[in-house]
């Protein structure tokens, strides 16, 4: 009896510690949910706010130097979330559908192109479907400071996301930035990320003189090999790694042309002085 008695009082030991451990940790997720979400949103909001202010940085500082977390969150706060379709017509307010401003802040992210684009190569959705996030930043007097917009490929292991941010004339590069959830090789196509090769892309065009839309292409080498009336549209590559390069040169050939409708509008201050 006494053994039987310890063997029943251990198996319900466990099983109360277990409940309790289990409530426990579930009290505790729910607890933190709120705080874990909200760091991946401020997260995300800083890759785009990133691009946006890379003509800020200084050659000789790492990033983090003068991109300052607060005062980029603070700018985020006062960006345009715009939902263009494929056609560049805003559809903002439909896709919105009087949500508040912090929650369409947050729905907006959940938008996913990369997605759309499969299903749409699928014949799942039609062109008419897309949503295609857009981040206007205004300067204090309300003319367009810069354009920022999403940016999704494929890299040598794995997918490829990041942001692409223009100038007021939708034609030169503001700054590029690409997130960490990539699966690209470390010191070789992981070096993306580093703001060192990212400057490049600060000032090239992604027009050509016709015109035309020609997004930066990342050569094999580099760009003093390329023809000096092309050298605006290139920016040196990775040692080591083509395919990641060549990935990169892709994702803005695709993005952009999806955007293409809406870059190739004029802009709103063109539009004042027709």
């Amino acid at each position: 009896m006494s053994q039987q008695h310890n063997n029943t009082y251990t198996v319900g030991f466990v099983a109360v510690m277990s409940i309790v451990c289990a409530l426990i940790l579930s009290v505790t997720s729910s607890a933190l949910k709120k705080r874990i979400d909200q760091n991946v949103l401020e997260a995300t909001q800083l890759d785009v706010m990133s691009s946006a202010f890379a003509l800020k940085a200084d050659q000789g500082k790492s990033e983090e130097e003068f991109v300052k977390k607060d005062e980029l969150l603070a700018q985020f706060a006062n960006t345009k979330i715009v939902i263009l379709d494929y056609q560049g017509k805003d559809l903002t307010d439909k896709v919105r559908n009087g949500a508040s401003d912090e929650v369409f802040a947050k729905d907006v992210f959940k938008i996913n192109p990369r997605k759309q684009e499969k299903e749409l190569k699928a014949g799942k959705i039609e062109e008419k479907d897309l949503e295609l996030p857009l981040f206007v930043l205004n300067k204090e007097d309300g003319s367009v400071d810069s354009y920022t917009l999403p940016i999704w490929g494929k890299g040598l292991w794995g997918d490829i996301n990041g942001y692409l941010s223009l100038e007021a004339d939708k034609k030169t590069v503001r700054g590029i930035t690409f997130l960490s959830d990539h699966k690209e090789t470390p010191g070789l196509g992981a070096e993306m990320t580093k703001f060192g090769w990212r400057s490049q892309f600060i000032g090239k065009q992604i027009f050509n003189n016709d015109g035309k839309l020609k997004p930066v292409g990342v050569v094999k080498g580099r760009v003093a090999d390329v023809k000096p009336n092309s050298q605006e549209f290139y920016v040196d590559g990775l040692a080591g790694s083509t395919l990641t390069c060549n990935g990169i040169t892709a994702m803005l050939d695709n993005c952009l042309e999806i955007y293409k409708p809406f870059l190739e509008a004029k802009p709103a201050s063109e539009k004042k002085e027709d």
